[in-house]
């Protein structure tokens, strides 16, 4: 069996907003996107905090995601304007 692309999996969730296709590439990003918010947060009791935000908002804002770009794209700068507010919110 073929592994899907990032597009693939992407267009297969904007399309069905199943569960099933939004588990798919879940799965696929969430190991980059936990790695990545990590390096930027440097606490990973914060790390899983903002990564479950990343992937609600995956499930609940994908009408903005636009498919001709790819899904890494808007789903790391959404990773790193979590982070941002996080790192924000406890230097204050």
């Amino acid at each position: 069996m073929q592994k899907l692309t990032y597009r693939e999996l992407a267009e297969n969730f904007y399309n069905t907003r199943s569960e099933r296709d939004y588990n798919n590439l879940y799965k696929r990003v969430k190991p980059g996107l936990r790695s990545y918010i990590r390096k930027i947060v440097k606490d990973g009791d914060a790390t899983e905090d903002i990564l479950s935000n990343v992937l609600v908002k995956l499930w609940t804002k994908i009408e903005q995601y636009k498919p001709e770009y790819q899904i890494t794209t808007w789903l790391y700068k959404i990773a790193f304007n979590e982070s941002l507010g996080w790192i924000k919110e406890r230097n204050q």
